[in-house]
């Protein structure tokens, strides 16, 4: 048995089946190839038939299946064995399990041959599905039968009931319309009188109108009492002259009434309008009639509706209008900024005043939020402000802020912020009121900084003078004639110099303020310049100067007094700063509708940078100025004063050592 085996498995004895191909690869690989594919195949099938009766396992004689699925195997592995033998010769093997194979194929063969009879013998679908629809059929049929039976059973039980039931419902029913049309009367009944009643309390006037076709009459069937309140009629007499109403329309409001008349009329729909009436006794109301028209089924038409005295809510109305227009008026008018302002302080609307204001179209506020204009400085100020005015720790807000305009300037404005609430006090939106500060600012900055000025030259003569009286108070000096005759003289000068300071700031303040009248007349300019030269006189002689005047026949129109003051100062100041035996030229000259006056001096000059200042109050070229020259900072400031309340302007050149040029110029006299 051992050596059956072995030679089952060896070898040896045989040359591999490759070397009948002369192992040739192309023939070699055809031969595997297919072989190798039909195994896959044979195996393929027998897992899809064990499938197949797993699944259908009421089939009849399933072993069939079983034993092809057994002979396919079989046949699969011989040609796996085909594909061994081309490199080993275990032919024994080979022909084993061609043996076996043929034997099963003999099994299934004769079982298949003995089963044949038996699976002929099984119905064909077609049979079933036949027997099938005949059996429905008369299954149906039965059904049919059996219903017909049932339904003729129920049908005469029916009968009978119903016929038994007919005579009790017959009964019922009249006794039924009976109570319904005794319910009906008392429910008509009662309706009416509540009708009756909510139209006798009711200030309407509600009412019936009725056209009949055949006649073209219009008539009331119905009108409450409300007739007499609004249109001082009874209602019996309303309903025998139904002109009555028609009559009380007012002329202006006669025509569109007829047109909406008949258009309600013509096209059925509803007819809802406001007129004015005037009543027997001369009132004249506004009333609303609201109404809608039914046709009828005998051709009448009929509107049913209210009409309503709205003459106090015109007048209401006009009030709110008037109201409005006056608000309108006082907003838009306004001579400050005004805005309406959202919680979310965002632009509502805004007036020309304000826009003007900053330099913004309406537009660019609604772009921009309320914030956005403020300067960076002021918003935590008023976003502080508008949360206690938001929750009523404050009732409206007042403050001083900075707004960023259009063209890049900052413009000061006395901002008034107030909430407005509903009737729940439900905050609704702001009003914004902005008043424009900025020249107050200024004034005001200015008033300051003079106030400063003028507090810091009066207290440095005012020191002087303390300083040498409490010397002169020691009486160190009782025996020192000599040097207390000084003290007293510089004490002396410096009391002038605080009188002239003093007069200088009145003058300048009394000009400032306008309450110098100007009383103007034709002067001539010689004799202005001549007058001004004698004021001098004596300091010209002090000073080893010569003044040049170049005299002229023209004319101004000026107030004498100032313009001496004027040439007086400018005269002064160029002596001061001239050398001595140098000269001074004084001229004026006429220019289309202007005089042109000129003080020329040889003094020092005045730098570049000074010119465009010394014109403003306690400017000097040089602080020394004050004390050497005894000059109060203030002349150049008040000629130009007098200058512009005439019309004029004023100005200077100068080149440094070699003297400077003042002008200034006023309007020629017109004869």
């Amino acid at each position: 048995m051992q050596d059956f085996i072995v030679n089952l498995f060896s070898d040896r004895l045989f040359i591999p089946h490759g070397h009948c191909y002369l192992w040739q690869p192309g023939l070699v690989w055809l031969h595997i190839i297919s072989d190798a594919v039909i195994a896959l195949a044979y195996y393929s099938i027998p897992l899809t038939l064990f499938y197949f009766v797993r699944k259908r396992q009421d089939l009849p004689f399933s072993w069939i299946f079983l034993l092809f699925a057994a002979f396919i195997i079989f046949c699969g592995t011989t040609h796996i064995a085909e594909i061994w033998t081309l490199w080993h010769p275990t032919y024994w093997l080979s022909g084993i399990l061609k043996a076996v194979t043929a034997i099963v194929s003999l099994f299934t063969a004769m079982e298949l041959v003995q089963l044949m009879p038996q699976a002929l013998a099984l119905p064909s679908p077609l049979q079933l599905k036949q027997a099938n629809k005949a059996l429905q059929g008369q299954i149906a049929e039965r059904v049919q039968i059996e219903n017909q039976l049932r339904r003729l059973q129920e049908e005469l039980e029916q009968r009978v009931q119903d016929r038994t039931a007919q005579l009790v419902t017959v009964n019922q029913q009249l006794q039924q319309e009976i109570d319904e049309r005794k319910l009906a009367q008392t429910a008509l009944l009662k309706s009416e009188a509540r009708f009756q009643k909510i139209a006798a309390a009711s200030p309407a006037q509600i009412y019936i109108l009725a056209y009949y076709p055949d006649t073209h009459d219009m008539r009331y069937e119905y009108i409450s009492s409300g007739v007499r309140e609004i249109q001082e009629l009874e209602p019996q007499q309303v309903l025998t002259d139904p002109l009555l109403t028609y009559q009380q329309v007012h002329p202006d409001d006669l025509l569109l009434y007829n047109q909406l008349t008949t258009q309600s009329l013509k096209t059925l729909q509803a007819f809802a309008h406001e007129w004015r009436i005037v009543t027997p006794s001369g009132k004249m109301k506004w009333v609303r009639a609201n109404s809608r028209p039914e046709r009828r089924e005998n051709g009448d038409v009929a509107w049913y509706g209210v009409l309503l005295d709205i003459t106090d809510l015109k007048q209401a109305e006009l009030a709110l209008r008037e109201s409005e227009e006056r608000f309108r008026h006082a907003f838009y008018d306004a001579p400050i900024g005004m805005a309406l302002l959202g919680l979310d302080q965002r632009w509502l609307q805004i007036n020309p005043v304000l826009g003007e204001m900053l330099g913004y179209s309406e537009l660019d506020f609604f772009s921009l939020s309320l914030f956005e204009l403020v300067h960076s400085e002021d918003v935590d100020h008023l976003r502080q402000g508008i949360e206690q005015v938001l929750n009523n720790k404050n009732r409206s807000l007042q403050v001083q802020l900075r707004y960023l305009c259009n063209d890049g300037r900052v413009a000061w404005g006395l901002t008034s912020l107030s909430l407005v609430q509903d009737f729940q006090n439900q905050p609704l939106y702001y009003v914004l009121q902005i008043q424009d500060i900025t020249e107050q600012q200024a004034i005001e900055q200015i008033k300051n900084e003079f106030i400063s000025i003028v507090s810091h030259e009066l207290r440095t003569p005012l020191t002087a003078i303390q300083g040498f009286l409490g010397l002169l108070n020691t009486g160190i000096y009782d025996n020192k004639p000599e040097k207390a005759k000084r003290m007293i003289q510089q004490a002396l000068t410096n009391s002038d110099r605080l009188v002239r300071l003093v007069n200088d700031i009145l003058d300048l303040e009394r000009l400032s303020s306008g309450q110098v009248q100007l009383v103007k007349e034709v002067c001539n300019a010689t004799d202005l310049m001549q007058r001004a030269v004698e004021e001098v006189q004596p300091i010209i002689l002090t000073a080893a100067l010569t003044i040049s005047m170049i005299p002229t026949t023209v004319c101004v129109w000026a107030n004498p007094d100032l313009i001496i003051q004027t040439l007086t100062n400018l005269l002064s100041n160029a002596i001061k700063f001239s050398p001595r035996n140098s000269a001074i030229t004084l001229s004026a000259q006429p220019q289309a509708d202007w005089v042109l006056f000129q003080v020329k001096d040889q003094g020092r000059g005045i730098p570049a940078d000074k010119l465009d200042t010394i014109f403003e109050r306690f400017e000097q070229v040089d602080v020394s100025d004050a004390r050497a020259k005894g000059g109060t900072g203030l002349g150049l400031a008040i000629c130009q004063s007098i200058v512009q309340q005439h019309g004029g302007s004023i100005w200077a050149n100068s080149t440094l050592g070699e003297g400077s040029t003042f002008y200034f110029t006023l309007p020629i006299a017109i004869f």
